[in-house]
């Protein structure tokens, strides 16, 4: 038991830091604004739980009543780390993105980085909520297209 601890307190800085340099990092974890509201939900997984899938990170944030200065606040954060990427998938629907699926540059090891967003609240169909999610993994775009 204290090795498994062990092992999950030396991890854990690397999870945390999988993001980082990222503008949408301020966006996950117990530090962001909206990590105590309650329309919130934020899911992190990895190692067993995303190995299936050929990922090593997967997090997300899912905002159920997103407010105008959330939505630019994602928005914002979004459109900037999405500049350098090495491919992208952008629908907007008037002035508002509506969904994004962007693969950013590898990492050093060669593990694939990828944003995904989506806003229902720009959607014709209706809804309000805000998704976004970062992964990392060896898994090509288009397996992961067909995953969301």
């Amino acid at each position: 038991m204290k090795r498994i601890l062990i092992l999950l307190f030396i991890l854990l800085p690397v999870t945390l830091a999988a993001q980082q340099g990222l503008h949408i990092a301020s966006l996950f974890g117990k530090e962001s604004p909206l990590a105590k509201r309650k329309d919130v939900t934020t899911i992190l997984l990895s190692g067993k739980q995303v190995r299936t899938y050929n990922l090593t990170l997967f997090r997300s944030v899912q905002v159920g009543q997103p407010t105008a200065a959330d939505i630019q606040q994602f928005e914002k954060a979004i459109k900037a780390d999405i500049v350098s990427s090495k491919d992208k998938q952008i629908m907007k629907r008037g002035e508002r993105l509506y969904y994004v699926f962007c693969q950013l540059k590898d990492l050093r090891s060669g593990t694939h980085r990828y944003i995904i967003y989506r806003n229902k609240g720009a959607s014709s169909l209706g809804g309000k909520d805000l998704h976004l999610i970062y992964i990392e993994g060896k898994a090509s775009a288009n397996e992961l297209r067909s995953l969301f």
